[in-house]
């Protein structure tokens, strides 16, 4: 469970990276030290099973060569020696990824992604690699082959996915960020159930080199921390083009086209569609509370439609499986990861007998759905069709950006269940429906952010997010609005024990 913090005196492990940096500058603290607490608190939670692979070795290399730096007075910048965790889908290079899969048990990748390299050459400290719903599908943490992850303020629910593990390890302390993944909502969902922040970034500004794919077209790298500003610091070092990924674009990013100093000149959308029937009560009125203290701050609220809504799960199952289909036919054995043990097996008997043993049973239904979808006789009917209202989708956001700044939404639509009740429910169906507040960002390739806004006192004091979608590439500038709504909100920090 958590404790709040009643005054300013922050345990060292809730604190933020720049006033971490600060001891690192000062010679207070140094990074092997920090490295060796955080590695305590893993060794502490490990019963929340939020890491599938730890990096003890690796990670006291990284911090002994940032101690040094530090006191040669050399430190690469900010993040030098701030420990990070990395989702399991994430190759790191002679480290295992594993994605959570049977399939993927033994991978060692003989590369870094795009974004590992870019923090490591920062001079970040790997404390491991965390769990996850099998190749992110899902959103409870709840379908890994290592077992399920676990809330870390009530042990008997479901922490929230697809990038569980990653949320836990930024809430409990065991470090100060973690990258994860985000396909329809897998960084924003966990961190909202958590009380922590997780940002999905427009579309094309982080590379997805090295990211191993769920979906190409909507596969953004995600970012969790405890506030914003550690958020801005990491994102900071991350987007750009990158020549080993060609959706991603040379765009610069502004950051002062919008007065966000006088909250007067601002609108914010609320669209009548994401007020669904199956919208908990206590979610809807935590959604109309922070209207209310947006309009009380001098924000003009509007109310918006964004009409395709109702059709967005629809679209987003079908292109999600179909991509599924043709991303994992990989995964057969021969090529890559697990192959079956059983002798005297023909060619496509073995494809089977792998794929039956080494994938779960969200994972085969979605690549049985893709393949389906995919037929030349439904291709038009439903895998166009699809495309053609994801285009209608990403119009209706381009429209209401005419009238607004941001849109404001709620992030999930239940409140997190515990296991016994998740595990009675259709997981692929429940995987799909948590997504609807969240994954027309991704239709769309627009940024969204998850903020913790309350401690729901309807609900055992569990913390409840509401999020936040800026206009492509505005990514700055929703930033910078989302410190100005952590500020109000005045979230209290919450500190593990």
């Amino acid at each position: 469970m958590y404790k709040l913090n009643l005054n300013n005196n922050l345990p060292l492990l809730n604190r933020s990276i720049a006033e971490i940096h600060q001891l690192f500058r000062t010679g207070q603290l140094s990074p092997l030290d920090l490295f060796e607490q955080c590695r305590q608190r893993i060794r502490d939670t490990k019963i929340l099973n939020a890491f599938i692979t730890s990096t003890d070795d690796f990670g006291f290399d990284q911090s002994t060569k940032s101690t040094e730096r530090y006191r040669q007075g050399e430190a690469f910048g900010l993040l030098d020696g701030i420990p990070i965790s990395f989702k399991d889908n994430f190759s790191t290079k002679n480290i295992r990824t594993t994605c959570a899969s049977k399939m993927l048990e033994n991978y060692h990748p003989p590369f870094n992604a795009t974004v590992v390299e870019k923090l490591f050459n920062s001079g970040v400290t790997i404390m491991g690699k965390t769990n996850m719903d099998e190749f992110a599908m899902g959103s409870a943490c709840s379908e890994s082959y290592f077992g399920p992850a676990y809330h870390p303020w009530n042990s008997s629910i479901h922490s929230g996915g697809s990038s569980g593990g990653s949320a836990i390890s930024v809430a409990t302390g065991a470090c100060f960020a973690s990258l994860s993944s985000d396909t329809g909502g897998s960084t924003r969902n966990p961190a909202s159930r958590l009380g922590i922040v997780g940002f999905k970034p427009s579309y094309g500004l982080i590379s997805r080199y090295g990211l191993i794919p769920l979906t190409h077209s909507l596969d953004v790298p995600g970012i969790m921390a405890r506030n914003v500003g550690d958020v801005r610091l990491i994102f900071n070092k991350l987007h750009g083009h990158d020549t080993k990924d060609s959706t991603t674009v040379d765009v610069k990013l502004n950051d002062d086209d919008k007065n966000l100093d006088d909250l007067n000149n601002l609108t914010i959308g609320i669209p009548v569609e994401y007020n669904v029937e199956n919208l908990s009560p206590n979610i809807s009125k935590a959604w109309k509370e922070a209207e209310y203290m947006l309009r009380d701050a001098g924000v003009r609220i509007k109310q918006i439609s964004l009409p395709h809504t109702e059709y967005s799960l629809a679209c987003y199952s079908i292109l999600n499986s179909s991509e599924v289909a043709s991303n994992f036919a990989c995964y057969d054995g021969i090529e890559y990861g697990y192959r079956t043990t059983k002798s005297d097996q023909n060619l496509e008997d073995l494809y089977i007998a792998t794929r039956e043993e080494s994938l779960n049973d969200i994972v085969k239904s979605r690549i049985i759905a893709g393949n389906y979808f995919l037929l030349s006789q439904n291709y038009q009917r439903f895998f166009e069709k699809s495309l053609q209202i994801r285009r209608l989708i990403s119009d209706d956001f381009s429209k209401a950006f005419h009238d607004v700044d941001f849109i404001l939404t709620p992030v999930c639509l239940t409140n997190t269940m515990n296991y016994y009740r998740w595990n009675q429910m259709d997981q692929t169906e429940e995987a799909i429906r948590e997504d609807y507040c969240t994954q027309p960002a991704n239709m769309a390739g627009l940024p969204a952010i998850s903020l913790p806004f309350k401690l729901d006192p309807d609900n055992n004091f569990l913390p409840i997010g509401l999020q936040l979608i800026g206009q492509q590439f505005d990514d700055y500038n929703l930033l910078k609005f989302s410190e100005k709504f952590e500020k109000l909100t005045k979230f209290p920090n919450l500190i593990f024990e």
